[in-house]
């Protein structure tokens, strides 16, 4: 019951958060951190982690197949130049660039550092600030402009990952894990010595 008490409260905190014209994003992070505060069982939080990944992939499925019910050819093919530019932009350029710039002096490999900035955080979070802005004022040409840029970036972003996770990982585990796991076992051998 202890991650159905989790959910609501994340949910009950986002809500009333809203409804007093406050940001719900911010109210549910604090609400986390109390929340984790009062939970320090590591068996409890291994089995709320497995519970709350499962209801994430769930509700992940539930917004693409809801956007992907909204889709239509005509506004696609008319916002698609916009569209694919700056997913272009945020793809290929800005968010692999500020995952690199974040992780300057952090222990972790080049390639790790790349794949943080390749598959990044979903597009998700992009459908929530369109409804933002759809409900607090935007409208008409630029509304539909930024409404359908957004479900064609979020389109892409989704298509693309889903593509290349497998074998990205496939090749992350063989020469970047593998790599470090060697070297590691070399540094022990020497320190032995």
């Amino acid at each position: 019951m202890d991650d159905f008490i989790g959910l609501s409260t994340v949910l009950l905190t986002y809500s009333l958060t809203e409804l007093v014209n406050g940001y719900g994003f911010l109210a549910v992070f604090v609400a986390g951190v109390a929340l984790r505060s009062n939970y320090l069982n590591a068996e409890k939080s291994a089995s709320r982690l497995h519970f709350m990944e499962r209801l994430e992939k769930l509700t992940e499925v539930g917004t693409i197949l809801l956007l992907g019910s909204l889709l239509r050819i005509e506004p696609m093919a008319r916002f698609a130049a916009p569209a694919l530019l700056i997913a272009a932009l945020l793809l290929f350029v800005i968010r692999p660039l500020g995952a690199w710039i974040s992780t300057i002096g952090s222990p972790v490999h080049p390639a790790t550092r790349w794949l943080f900035g390749w598959f990044g955080i979903r597009g998700v979070g992009s459908l929530y600030y369109l409804t933002y802005a759809l409900s607090h004022g935007l409208r008409d040409n630029d509304g539909e402009l930024i409404a359908w840029v957004t479900f064609i970036v979020v389109i892409v972003s989704v298509t693309l990952h889903g593509v290349s996770s497998t074998p990205l990982m496939k090749w992350y585990k063989r020469h970047v894990e593998g790599h470090e796991a060697s070297n590691q076992v070399l540094i022990q051998a020497k320190s032995k010595r």
